[in-house]
Order: C-alpha cells, then sequence, then structure tokens
C-alpha cells in the first residue's frame, strides 16, 4: 500500500474520533444526563428506582449512606428496608395507593443493616414509558427522625402548658368561689359570712352551698350573714337569705342578718319579704358581740 495513503487514512480515522467525541460532548441529552446523575449523587435525600417486584434498579450515594448497606443496596429487595411492623400493613397501603393513584407520601419506619431504625418521610410515584405504560417506581426518602422528635417534644410542652393552664383555671376558679361567699370562723361554732356584690342564681346556690359545708364542718350553732356590701336587694336576694336560713336552721343553726341599711329596709318592706323568722342586727360588729355573751 502507497505509504501517503495509509497516513492519510489514518488520519481519517483520527478526525473521524475527534468528531464523535465532539458531537458526544455536545449532545444536548448527554449533558442533561450528566447533569441529572450529578444531581441524584448529590442530593441528601435517598433516592431509588425498584421495578414492580421490588428489585432494586439504582440507589444513589446517600441512599447507601442512610441505610448503611453500601454497594450491596442493590442486592436487597426494597421492603429489607422497611421496618418490620410497616411491611404488612403501611407499606402495603403506600404500594397500593401509588399504583392507583400514580404517587404516595408517608412516614414509614425503617431499618438500617446495623438494626438500628429511623422514621423516613416516603415520597414515591411511578415512572412512565413514552406510551404513558408504568415503567417503574421511584421514590425519595428523608430521615425525619430529628424532626419527628422535635414534633414530640413540641406535643409535650403543649400538653403541660394546657395541663398548667387547667389548673391555673382550677385554682382561679376555686379563689372567685372563695371570694364570692366567703366563710370566716369568729369564735368557737361561730361563722360569719360577708356577702359582696350582685347575687345570680349561679351565685345564691354557691351561698348556700358553702354556708352548708361550713356549718357541718365547723359544728356551728351561730352563722352571721352580712349584706352591708350588696348594692341592691330585690326579691331574688330576699329570697336568697330566706332559703339560706332555711337551710341553716335545719342543722341545728341560727342565722343573724346584719348590715341591713335603711334603703335596704324600705326595698324589703316593699317587696313584702318576710324576715321575721331571721334575728338581725345593725352590723357585724354587734352580731359578734352578742354572740361571745
Amino acid at each position: 500500500m502507497n505509504p501517503s495513503l495509509s497516513v492519510l487514512q489514518e488520519r481519517i480515522i483520527e478526525l473521524e474520533a475527534q468528531l464523535a467525541a465532539a458531537q458526544q460532548h455536545n449532545d444536548p441529552r448527554q449533558e442533561k444526563q450528566h447533569f441529572l446523575e450529578a444531581l441524584f449523587e448529590n442530593a441528601i435525600d435517598s433516592l431509588f428506582i425498584t421495578d414492580f417486584n421490588g428489585t432494586l434498579r439504582y440507589v444513589n450515594t446517600t441512599f447507601k449512606r442512610m441505610l448503611g448497606h453500601g454497594e450491596d443496596s442493590l442486592k436487597q429487595p426494597t421492603w429489607v428496608y422497611v421496618a418490620e411492623a410497616d411491611r404488612n400493613t403501611r407499606l402495603q397501603e403506600a404500594l397500593a395507593h401509588v399504583m392507583k393513584h400514580g404517587v404516595w407520601i408517608g412516614r414509614l419506619n425503617y431499618v438500617r443493616a446495623d438494626g438500628t431504625t429511623f422514621l423516613g418521610l416516603l415520597s414515591t410515584f411511578l415512572i412512565y414509558d413514552q406510551t404513558g405504560e408504568p415503567l417503574a417506581r421511584g421514590g425519595f426518602i428523608r430521615d425525619i427522625s430529628e424532626q419527628a422528635q422535635h414534633e414530640r417534644e413540641l406535643q409535650a410542652q403543649r400538653e403541660l402548658q394546657a395541663q398548667l393552664q387547667e389548673e391555673i383555671i382550677t385554682a382561679q376558679r376555686r379563689a372567685l368561689h372563695e371570694l364570692a361567699s366567703p366563710l370566716m370562723p369568729l369564735a368557737h361554732r361561730v361563722l360569719a359570712m360577708p356577702l359582696i356584690g350582685s347575687l345570680d342564681s349561679h351565685r345564691t346556690q354557691q351561698i348556700i352551698s358553702t354556708l352548708l359545708e361550713g356549718v357541718e364542718a365547723h359544728h356551728a350553732t351561730t352563722v352571721i350573714i352580712d349584706i352591708t356590701g350588696v348594692p341592691v336587694v330585690d326579691t331574688q336576694v330576699a329570697h336568697t337569705l330566706l332559703q339560706a336560713t332555711r337551710a341553716v336552721k335545719l342543722l341545728g343553726s341560727e342565722v343573724i342578718l346584719t348590715g341591713i341599711r335603711p334603703e335596704v329596709a324600705q326595698t324589703i318592706v316593699g317587696l313584702g319579704v318576710d324576715l321575721s323568722g331571721i334575728r338581725t342586727m345593725a352590723n357585724l360588729q354587734h352580731a359578734v358581740a352578742w354572740t361571745l355573751q
């Protein structure tokens, strides 16, 4: 062969190889594939692709590290990575859902190669071929152990706050109850209840209940009810006093009513309320002095 022709043919082959390399380098599809591979391999989430038999076709570097199987990751079926407690329930529900709807997002417990477990957020989806038929299943797994721990701590804090708030409300109700109907021992078997503010049906029952409990607890023979701080005495207030008197008398104690101002006395007379069964005195001091005689 002519030496010049041989050199020419070698040069042609060399140029064709360079042209092919240049075309491959400038091929958008090759460039896109390169970008995707770099993206997958550097993702913070575990990425995988599996067929419908559970055989893994691709896992990224994070998957190998997160699950702990390294280069042997592809040798394991996908269900091996799911904690046994979730395999027959939640995993099966997830697979059924993704086959029907094309995507599923939820939490699963995963098991590492060393047997330890972690909570992961799985986003799994179907991959379709050019004809629109399901070809494989892909997915992302994110370790949310720290997030779940934070959620548990927040929940515990909320429960504690709710408990403390309930205790505060209970204490406030108890304090309001005591302030609304205070019952004070003045002497041996002598009690006093100074009433302040308006009386409604709820407070009326509260007053009677407090009186009866106090009389029984202190074995009281005399109870002084002072209405100096009650701004308005109407029919309801008058009947409250009568009910309290009758209830206390049933326990063998006497009621002394004090603090009746002139305008209050006029109102009681005008209402036609009969307080003849109740001992009345000008003020609390007089009643205390009388009981101590």
